[in-house]
């Protein structure tokens, strides 16, 4: 019998989580209930976050003497270089401008990577718009590595590059009934990033303090397939976004005002998610209640009327998640007009003008 686990085990990694876990509990560390990977300790002088990912720990503290104390701690314990302030975790890279207040966030070397590894360094950066795609009835694959591609491209949507998070979460769903054509248009998205190479987060020290709010928008019955709709949401904190999400329902809605309430209760829960995490790190005893701002005066009216039984009495009970909300004051629904709304390309393919818009109101520039 093994006495202890050996790396690439199945449960070394727990066994890994287990001994930091412990060892950061000893040193006066606190596990967020609502996040694992983060730990904390607030005092009345000191705030200091502890991030962990794996075997890379990044320490966020307004206290020197604090962190180094920390530091030296986890240097009796593990073998462990301090490379100083984070430059680059994960693939992304950090820059942080203390005079300007400025941090950004860009994974321009990892596209690189990519554009080198797929022979796309000299392509051009076209867009595509209204895409009509149907699974391949061609039982003959063609040797591309389409698989591996879809999930490069989406840890890039995910971490970094929500401009190209709609387009790869659908053609993510044809990895089993993929074609050429599929293939040609995860091509474009890397002749799109080889235009946007650069593009980075931008993240700006602000006055405001708290302002959690929320946008959600849908796109109803667009599949082709088989007519579901997708929702899109972001959340900003001091106007600076810290979350986003695309995905497809898993029902099929009857109403574009439907779909548009599937989407708001997505953002509610990622707001309610936020609301608490927030509270925990900072322990602020009081919220303001998270604006969530959204384009269907039709789905808003359904959130806060409970008696349209005629149009939400056939709604699954889990999407009426939104009503509570509201009742209980953890987010207010507020109407945006369409032209104004952040998150459409996080729904669907959208004219130029209109991407380059939302990308700038989240905050992607070079």
């Amino acid at each position: 019998m093994l006495k202890k686990s050996l790396y690439g085990l199945k449960q070394a990694s727990r066994n890994w989580n287990e001994k930091v876990h412990k060892d950061l509990i000893d040193l006066g560390l606190t596990q967020s209930e609502n996040e694992p990977c983060v730990y904390f300790k607030v005092t009345q002088d000191c705030i200091l976050f502890f991030s962990l990912y794996v075997d890379d720990f990044l320490i966020f503290c307004n206290d020197s003497s604090e962190c180094d104390k920390l530091k030296q701690a986890l240097l009796q314990k593990y073998e462990m270089t301090d490379l100083g302030e984070v430059q680059k975790c994960i693939g992304i890279r950090v820059k942080r401008d203390r005079a300007q207040g400025t941090l950004s966030l860009d994974e321009s070397e990892y596209i690189q990577e990519l554009l080198e590894g797929y022979d796309m360094l000299d392509c051009k950066p076209p867009m595509e718009q209204n895409l009509r795609l149907v699974p391949s009835t061609d039982q003959l694959r063609q040797n591309v590595p389409y698989q591996s591609l879809v999930g490069a491209l989406m840890y890039l949507g995910l971490c970094t590059r929500p401009d190209i998070l709609h387009a790869v979460v659908k053609l993510s769903q044809f990895n089993n009934s993929y074609s050429m054509q599929h293939w040609q248009y995860l091509m474009r998205i890397l002749r799109y990033l080889k235009g946007s190479q650069d593009f980075c987060l931008q993240f700006q020290k602000s006055a405001m303090k708290n302002d959690l709010i929320g946008f959600a928008d849908a796109d109803w019955g667009n599949d082709p397939v088989d007519r579901k709709s997708y929702s899109g949401y972001c959340s900003k904190l001091d106007e600076c976004p810290i979350s986003w999400s695309s995905k497809k329902h898993k029902c099929v809605s009857l109403s574009s005002a439907e779909a548009e309430y599937v989407s708001l209760t997505a953002a509610a829960k990622e707001a309610v998610f936020l609301r608490r995490l927030f509270i925990e790190l900072t322990r602020c005893v009081t919220l303001e209640p998270t604006i969530i701002y959204n384009d269907s005066q039709s789905a808003q009216k359904m959130a806060h009327n409970p008696v349209f039984h005629d149009r939400t009495k056939h709604i699954d009970i889990q999407f009426h998640f939104i009503r509570d909300s509201i009742k209980d004051k953890k987010v207010i629904v507020k109407y945006q007009c369409t032209k104004d709304m952040p998150v459409d390309f996080l729904t669907k393919p959208v004219p130029k003008d209109k991407h380059v818009f939302c990308r700038t109101e989240l905050k992607l520039s070079v």
